[in-house]
């Protein structure tokens, strides 16, 4: 039997195998070996396969994708030939492509990734993007700089860039996962912003009340989990396999995090700070409702959704409104 698929994963058989076998004993090029690698990964539905080619095969020599091409008639070496097939055969396992390489892109920047974070997706720049346009159009923080909390920060990606984009930015980073703050540790480093990031272990807000229990955020942001338990299935092996659970499972309606993330925020934002969060699929009217019976009281307002590129509400963007307009709200309510 040729190549197969198994619970979602392809698994290297028949044809496959004698590809590889192939590709040692005749010392293919570099073009060669792209082509082949190109049309296994497309039989393998691979989703971008061409590309996926390029990124290994640039990786197992170490150079970059348009070398490749410029030296497409250079040969493979049987110890290179080797590596290329033990992250093949991982990628056919339907390990995400990024946990191979060790890093992935967002915003521009490099972060490295391994199974202990969720692998940043382009959608979440939404929220980076949004933080830099409303401190572009007011006057926000004291004393020079704005503080941003960044909560279930992961690999950092989020607080990280917005270090990176604003001068002014004193980031405080927070997550349960002592292995993802290694990471995120990592990546404000590679990325040059470990003076301006601090990462705070512990759930949510609570490592907050002990440390710095007097700072107050011009800005809290997050990408908290927001997957129901019964949808996880639905999602791509590579995410149910591969990437962490507790980074995604969020409760029966995936709506737990909002709710705690809303009933604290309050007490955290400075009056008229900004929360910034990412949402699911089909989630923007739970959310809305969530501000409203949870939030209003604490003086929260819904501002507005954002849509990412496939046309879902993506980000919503919630602010603590100032004393006097909280009371007339409340006010008006009743």
């Amino acid at each position: 039997m040729d190549n197969i698929v198994e619970n979602g994963e392809y698994c290297c058989n028949g044809k496959t195998e004698r590809v590889f076998s192939n590709w040692l004993c005749c010392h293919l090029t570099i073009k060669d070996i792209l082509n082949d690698l190109a049309r296994l990964f497309k039989d393998a539905n691979i989703e971008t396969p061409r590309l996926e080619a390029e990124l290994l095969v640039a990786k197992t020599i170490n150079c970059k994708i348009i070398n490749l091409y410029t030296g497409s008639e250079r040969k493979i070496e049987a110890e290179e030939v080797l590596s290329l097939v033990s992250m093949i055969k991982r990628r056919l396992k339907r390990e995400p492509l990024q946990y191979i390489l060790g890093h992935t892109e967002f915003m521009s920047n490099s972060f490295f990734v391994n199974q202990d974070v969720l692998i940043p997706r382009p959608e979440t720049e939404i929220i980076v993007e949004l933080v830099l346009e409303i401190v572009n159009d007011r006057e926000i923080g004291d004393e020079g700089f704005i503080n941003i909390f960044d909560i279930c920060t992961g690999s950092g990606n989020i607080g990280i860039s917005i270090a990176i984009m604003l001068k002014c930015a004193r980031v405080f980073a927070s997550d349960i996962s002592g292995k993802a703050l290694e990471v995120a540790k990592a990546n404000a480093k590679r990325n040059m912003v470990e003076e301006s990031v601090m990462f705070i272990h512990g759930d949510l807000f609570e490592p907050f009340g002990t440390d710095f229990k007097d700072l107050r955020a011009d800005f809290i942001v997050s990408n908290p989990p927001y997957v129901a338990e019964d949808e996880l299935h639905f999602l791509a092996p590579e995410v149910i396999h591969h990437e962490p659970e507790i980074s995604l499972i969020a409760g029966d309606e995936g709506l737990a995090f909002y709710k705690r993330i809303l009933t604290d925020a309050t007490f955290w934002l400075k009056d008229g700070g900004f929360l910034i969060l990412e949402i699911g699929d089909k989630q923007l009217d739970s959310v809305k409702d969530l501000i409203m019976s949870v939030g209003v009281v604490q003086g929260l307002q819904f501002i507005k959704s954002v849509k990412d590129l496939q046309r879902i509400d993506r980000v919503v963007v919630i602010r603590k409104m100032i004393k006097d307009e909280a009371f007339n709200k409340l006010s008006m309510q009743h």
